[in-house]
């Protein structure tokens, strides 16, 4: 019959310590890396970007354009690529974590996120499509109808690049002076 460190050995090769192998000293030591070990995954876990704790309180097309026409606020959307696209983990992190402009688009405006890892709905491609992004992130602004606010050129507001957090508070401010709201805080 073979002890646990020749059981051992034959499964896992030459690679063990032989202290770990039996008595109260292995039991300690295995209890320790196992203790380890999950303290590490806890830690890890802990670290890791969860979309549940963002700032914003975002909702689909569907939901945010139903919600502005009942608040009368115009939509923030983001065509978002997730943390892979540079542009939308920036924005992530340094304008939508930003205190004063989480409160102010969760107060003055409708957050929509368009997640363009999925298959989009066919009204979220008819936006998609009618502003010729071709499948790649954008932030834009809907009145409380459902269109595209455009500028005093007829521009539409939006943008496909990256922004720093004061180009993108003059962004909300331009979007509500356009509508007449006046600017934000």
């Amino acid at each position: 019959m073979n002890t646990r460190r020749e059981t051992y050995h034959q499964q896992f090769g030459s690679l063990s310590l032989s202290v770990v192998g039996s008595g109260y000293f292995g039991k300690f030591i295995w209890s320790f890396v196992f203790l380890i070990s999950a303290l590490l995954l806890v830690s890890c876990h802990s670290l890791a970007p969860n979309k549940s704790q963002t700032k914003i309180n975002w909702r689909t097309l569907e939901q945010g354009k139903i919600e502005a026409a009942a608040r009368q606020k115009p939509c923030l959307v983001d065509f978002y690529f997730g943390e892979q696209c540079h542009r939308c983990a920036m924005l992530e992190k340094q304008v939508y974590d930003n205190d004063r402009i989480a409160s102010m688009i969760n107060t003055k405006f409708i957050p929509v996120r368009i997640d363009l890892t999925r298959k989009l709905s066919p009204e979220e491609k008819a936006l998609e499509d009618k502003m010729g992004s071709g499948g790649e992130c954008m932030l834009l602004f809907l009145d409380q109808n459902g269109n595209v606010i455009k500028n005093q050129q007829g521009v539409p507001v939006c943008s496909m690049e990256m922004i720093s957090p004061e180009r993108f508070i003059s962004y909300l401010d331009e979007t509500l002076e356009l509508l007449g709201q006046g600017a934000g805080e």
